[in-house]
């Protein structure tokens, strides 16, 4: 049995359904979906293009590269890990960039 069993017909001006696919394309989500999630009060951004997505792949694999190194240069040279560890959590790196951009508080 479906959850949904009510429909609403709603008529609005060729200006308005516009504006209404264009969000819906921004958000990338079905136009039902984002009816319901707008009348549900959430704040709907617009989904990352496809380069972010490549480019966060990117710079998260580099972190994970770090990562490993610093568990090697901790084994090493204390010295060396402690500059490492001091990059990977410096708030200007690209990774704290993108979130704040993308993941609003």
């Amino acid at each position: 049995m479906r959850k949904r069993t009510f429909e609403i017909t709603i008529r609005m001006t060729r200006a308005e359904k516009t504006a209404l696919e264009e969000k819906v394309r921004m958000a990338r989500f079905p136009r039902e979906t984002f009816c319901r999630w707008v009348l549900a009060g959430k704040r709907i951004t617009e989904m990352p293009s496809t380069e972010f997505n490549l480019m966060w792949r990117d710079t998260t694999r580099i972190k994970y590269n770090l990562n490993q190194l610093l568990m090697i240069a901790q084994e090493k040279n204390p010295l060396v890990a402690s500059e490492i560890e001091t990059l990977l959590n410096d708030p200007g790196t690209d990774s704290h960039l993108f979130l704040e951009t993308y993941c609003p508080e």
